[in-house]
């Protein structure tokens, strides 16, 4: 298997983000975009794009802003960062178009681990002249007012690592109220979402997972949810073999 990884920064704002484009010699017709979880970076994907390129599937990765472990871009307004993140899903694919190179129509997958997943979710309606595939893993619903999953004592233990790891516009008060929000506002119809997360996650509850997709089939989306064995919430890596048979399960290898 050869696959040539093809980097690039993405404009973002008044600057811009990283990104790799992982091009198979054998591509087919289909191309992933992902994104990742808060705090982490584009790296910590590596596996999904390494397994997706045994069958053919190109797959780009990239970092959000103000994420200093995979960029030192900074966020200074978190209201432009709230509006536009997930933009960058397109502006993704338009930067390495002409290298993905795709002589017919072709097929997008879209999502991520985490906050990955619920821009990902956010992004979908941007696609809507493709065959479109979510994969969102890590994710599960929380009701504005109840605990929110990152009160959990994993991330209570580590925060004071984890909010120095963003820029100061990207912090917890800002970030995990706006993301209960935005998961009852999502607006997205008639799409496909495969939902995954671990029984051993000690952040996404299964009856959170469960509240998503019902949640998401209200909304006239077609969902499917896997629970996987041996997937914790800070290791998304693992989740790469799932990913491949997922994809090529619903027909988008």
């Amino acid at each position: 298997m050869k696959v040539k990884i093809i980097k690039k920064s993405i404009p973002w704002g008044h600057g811009e983000t990283n990104s790799f484009c992982f091009l198979p010699e054998d591509k087919g017709s289909s191309v992933a975009i992902f994104s990742h979880g808060y705090t982490s970076h584009k790296g910590a994907l590596l596996p999904w794009a390494v397994k997706l390129s045994q069958i053919g599937i190109a797959t780009i990765l990239f970092d959000l802003p103000g994420h200093y472990l995979g960029t030192f871009s900074e966020v200074s307004n978190f209201k432009h960062f709230s509006k536009n993140a997930h933009n960058l899903f397109y502006q993704a694919l338009n930067s390495f178009i002409e290298e993905l190179d795709f002589k017919q129509e072709f097929k997008v997958i879209l999502g991520g681990h985490s906050l990955g997943s619920l821009l990902a979710l956010k992004a979908a309606d941007s696609f809507n002249k493709h065959k479109t595939l979510l994969l969102c893993v890590g994710h599960g619903l929380s009701h504005v007012g109840e605990p929110m999953v990152f009160d959990s004592q994993f991330f209570r233990d580590t925060m004071h690592f984890r909010e120095q790891l963003v820029s100061p516009a990207l912090s917890p008060s800002n970030v995990f109220p706006w993301i209960q929000q935005e998961q009852q506002l999502l607006s997205l119809k008639h799409q496909k979402i495969i939902l995954v997360s671990g029984k051993d996650d000690l952040v996404v509850s299964e009856k959170s997972v469960v509240d998503l997709k019902n949640h998401l089939e209200g909304k006239n989306n077609l969902v499917f949810l896997e629970m996987a064995n041996r997937l914790p919430h800070n290791a998304p890596e693992l989740a790469s073999s799932l990913i491949k048979k997922l994809i090529k399960d619903h027909d988008f290898a």
